[in-house]
């Protein structure tokens, strides 16, 4: 890695320059720079992990957290907040859907070529299905073939190896990007500012790969100062998509040997992985299922380790006859659990899959990731409001529409009667919908994956990049970042944001325009 000066950033027209050192930044900073391209890697935070500064404007209730909780700067970005969990999307999000108006523009096929590559950046192997047992059954619009990988390091250690050889790309820490240098529809560089400094640093490409609300905050400040330069306006900041979370539901198995499929399998040499329960159905959101642990203080999960948590935090009164029966019934359990926090506590920089001791049929908590459905009433847009460096933050109206609500409620539903057809488990929820629903709203929330806000179309009457995710309107200007995703789809985004990012690196590494590894500044 050279880590570099401001100054000397100035004295360089780079082939590429990357704003953002988050997941996408790192991962097409390395490739481009692996292709022989001179790169610039710049984020406005230092070698630790920052929380941002503008504190966007949300209306009261909004089920959006807050910066201060879903993004950081820094080298490594807001991988210093990730949960590590790897999950591509399913070839089913390429396909033309009654509920999504605009989809992708590209084929799975072109998305899965660099999912290897992806996964091998962030420290798993690329192997996202596990088959089912022959004598489990095929239930119509249910997969039970699909696995989530577990990435152990917080910021993957083959990212940070190779970043940091003195071969890697050139650095350039605190520094803030205030706007882009424009010569026609190509950008010739961008403003930056460190140290009460303002500069112009150059450039053949420009890459924003900063987060989707702080990339798309930058793209609407160059459409306040010259409206009409940027094209896809229609779509920009609109059709913001999240993700729903939550547990609403208990399963019961019919056979315990089933669980035990369904916990974290800790493989020797590869990543954890967690079988989960897939329902894609082709009118509406598509969710992944997967199986945890009751409340330790619920001693209906017959578990020992569980139950001596709950003692000793006080189980309530009651209660606590029932879990003592589970500790004196497997106190190995018990010992196995105590065993494992003390590994946690002494391995703490590596991230340690969830532990659940499969040895009963249930109950067991029923966790979901639903799929949030785009719409244009979810957006952004730029408060009137300026900060004291000049900056307009975002105003956020992020919401989750009916469509959405009703169709993660539709999921279990389906997926309830084909596990109890198949006498495979049970599902125990609100036999209302109305009471389902409200719980279902109630937990809905995100920020964290801020997917949708510059969507990638085949024309900027859909969207705000091209396939290529380059900026319509523009010559040389990209965006990495989940943003550009037109669907969100059951998956959590950052193994797909480092596929395209490496997808996009490879093709601007094809570029004709390049400077034969930099070039001094004029």
């Amino acid at each position: 890695m050279a880590r570099i000066g401001p100054e000397t950033a100035l004295l360089t027209t780079y082939d590429v320059l990357v704003v953002g050192a988050g997941a996408a930044g790192l991962a097409l900073a390395d490739a481009a720079n692996s292709a022989g391209r001179k790169v610039l890697l710049l984020d406005r935070g230092g070698l630790s992990a920052a929380t941002p500064s503008l504190e966007p404007e949300l209306p009261d209730g909004s089920p959006h957290d807050l910066p201060h909780k879903t993004n950081r700067y820094g080298l490594g970005g807001t991988l210093a907040i990730w949960g590590g969990r790897c999950v591509p999307f399913d070839e089913a999000d390429f396909e033309s859907r009654a509920c999504i108006a605009s989809g992708w523009p590209i084929s799975y096929s072109e998305y899965a070529a660099w999912l290897p590559a992806a996964s091998t950046m962030l420290g798993v192997e690329a192997s996202y299905q596990r088959p089912a047992p022959l004598a489990w059954p095929k239930s119509p619009g249910v997969c039970m073939d699909s696995v989530e990988l577990l990435c152990r390091d917080w910021i993957p250690a083959c990212m940070t190896r190779r970043l940091l050889r003195d071969t890697g790309p050139d650095i350039l820490l605190d520094t803030e990007i205030t706007g882009l240098l424009w010569s026609a529809r190509r950008i010739s560089g961008v403003v930056s500012r460190s140290d009460g400094v303002t500069r112009h640093l150059r450039a053949n490409e420009v890459v924003l790969a900063c987060g989707g609300l702080e990339t798309t905050r930058l793209l609407l400040e160059e459409e306040r100062r010259a409206p009409g330069r940027l094209g896809g306006t229609d779509w920009l900041g609109r059709g913001y998509m999240g993700h729903l979370t939550g547990s609403i539901a208990e399963i019961t198995f019919n056979s315990s040997t089933a669980v035990s499929e369904f916990v974290y399998k800790h493989r020797r040499g590869n990543s954890p992985a967690r079988r989960r329960f897939l329902v894609t159905p082709p009118d509406s959101p598509h969710v992944a299922f997967w199986i945890e642990s009751i409340a330790p203080e619920d001693a209906r999960h017959g578990s020992a380790d569980l139950s001596l948590k709950a003692m000793l935090r006080g189980a309530p009164k009651g209660t606590r006859l029932r879990h003592v029966r589970n500790v004196l019934g497997n106190p190995g359990d018990a010992l196995a659990g105590v065993g494992a926090a003390l590994i946690h506590n002494l391995e703490q920089s590596k991230r340690h899959p969830d532990r659940l001791s499969p040895r009963r049929r249930g109950p067991y908590r029923l966790a979901y990731h639903a799929e949030h459905l785009p719409n244009v009433e979810s957006h952004v847009t730029l408060s009137s409001r300026v900060d004291a460096a000049g900056r307009h933050p975002l105003r956020i109206s992020f919401s989750y529409d009916e469509a959405t609500l009703r169709g993660t409620l539709a999921a279990h539903r389906l997926l309830a009667a084909a596990l109890d057809e198949a006498q495979f488990a049970e599902l125990t929820l609100d036999e209302e919908d109305e009471e389902a629903m409200k719980k279902i709203q109630a937990m809905a929330r995100d920020g964290y994956h801020q997917i949708g806000l510059t969507r990638m179309a085949n024309s900027p009457l859909n969207g705000v990049v091209d396939p290529n995710c380059r900026v319509f309107g523009t010559e040389n200007l990209h965006i990495a970042a989940a943003s550009v995703f037109p669907v969100s789809g059951q998956a959590n985004p950052t193994l797909s944001v480092v596929a395209l990012a490496l997808r996009l690196a490879a093709h601007l590494s094809n570029q004709k325009r390049w400077t034969q590894g930099g070039s001094a500044a004029a």
